[in-house]
């Protein structure tokens, strides 16, 4: 098991509101010391996080501990007391309850034991940065509920609030219709602007734009490209293949597949989906219909799958390689007629599994080197059909 697969398991169990203690069962198997060491080095990866960060403190930010919470390195302890703030959404009750609740982290614990009389000192001076920080929450709850549904800490929620709120178009609902946000009057790269200003997504997107001299612009518009359908190969020569050098196609296909597989995929699609919880998003999911809903929630899974409506993301999500899949959608809808707004994954893969040589054929995009069975056997192999 990784350690990935790990700390994945061991988040279903001990959440806040739940009961204080979790328990994770794993089967020894033949090899009971090697199970043992394992989960205790998981267990001390764990404790040194919170231990190393707040032993690592200078004596003069040990005083200030309310301004260097708000460092970018304790975002992950922000959304932890935020997500608390969330659960019991009563100051008071906050309050009663931080140190408890530091108490059940290892790391707190940890420090608040010790035998070293600074460590001792270092807790308290984290469980009176938490209560500042709490009462800071108390003044924008709102921050806290959206944290809680973004995945950004309350400092990139503020961050991302304020920076939607300068813009100079005011956010408007026809603007994050599909055809308008992966159009050619797009507020997209405003967008992208603003999540360059959130914590939790910044570095990523900057090691995008930096790596090849781009701008917010230039990441809209490979974003634009992509759903559209551009070839990868026309992307790398586009976007990624460097001037005044030896231009290897190679290497742009492969900074090509980093920053839409790596950047865009996860990054793009987690903020897209986050500034439109946003208020000044424009966006009343409240008065809604749930189509209108559907469809903006689809948004990301266009950037995740490269694709520009919610068909062809169906089809996608049912392992349909991207070149062919927006027209296999076209005749998906024209079957469905009227029902095709009440499309599901199944409803696509019962589509797909009906399809027959010929059709595949008939779907199969202008000039493209695969044949209409090529394109089926690779949808059978990926899908498990084959």
């Amino acid at each position: 098991m990784t350690r990935r697969a790990f700390w994945n398991l061991a988040g279903r169990a001990g959440r806040v509101g739940q009961d204080s203690v979790g328990v994770v069962g794993i089967a020894a198997g033949k090899d009971r010391n090697g199970v043992i060491d394992f989960v205790r080095q998981q267990t001390e990866e764990l404790i040194s996080q919170l231990v190393s960060i707040v032993r690592g403190l200078s004596a003069t930010d040990l005083g200030q501990m309310e301004k260097v919470i708000h460092r970018e390195e304790w975002s992950a302890f922000r959304s932890y007391i935020a997500h608390l703030f969330n659960e019991l959404q009563n100051l008071q009750a906050v309050l009663g309850a931080a140190q408890q609740t530091l108490r059940d982290t290892l790391g707190y614990s940890t420090l608040e034991s010790s035998t070293n009389p600074e460590d001792r000192k270092r807790a308290g001076a984290l469980l009176k940065a938490t209560h500042a920080y709490v009462t800071e929450l108390s003044q924008h709850p709102e921050n806290a509920t959206l944290a809680d549904a973004t995945g950004f800490d309350p400092d990139g929620v503020r961050a991302a609030i304020i920076e939607m709120g300068n813009l100079e178009h005011r956010l408007q609902p026809s603007d994050w219709q599909p055809g308008s946000i992966f159009g050619s009057r797009s507020v997209l790269p405003q967008l992208v602007g603003v999540m360059l200003k959130v914590p939790q997504l910044r570095g990523e997107l900057e090691k995008l734009a930096g790596s090849h001299g781009m701008d917010q612009r230039h990441i809209a518009d490979i974003a634009k490209d992509w759903v559209s359908g551009v070839p990868l190969a026309t992307l790398a020569r586009k976007y990624f293949m460097k001037k005044d050098v030896d231009n290897d196609i190679t290497v742009a296909l492969s900074d090509t597949c980093k920053g839409i597989y790596k950047t865009l995929a996860n990054f793009g699609t987690w903020g897209l989906a986050a500034l439109s919880q946003m208020g000044p998003s424009g966006l009343n999911f409240e008065t809604m219909s749930e189509q209108e809903k559907r469809t903006i929630n689809t948004l990301p899974a266009m950037l995740y799958h490269g694709v520009a409506t919610e068909s062809a993301v169906l089809l996608r999500m049912n392992a349909v390689p991207r070149s062919i899949a927006p027209n296999l959608a076209a005749e998906m809808e024209r079957e469905l007629g009227s029902k095709r707004d009440e499309a599901t994954i199944r409803t696509a893969r019962e589509f797909l599994k009906s399809r027959t040589s010929q059709q595949w054929e008939k779907s199969r995009p202008k000039n493209a080197p695969m044949t209409g069975d090529d394109y089926r056997e690779v949808w059978r192999i990926l899908s498990g059909e084959s």
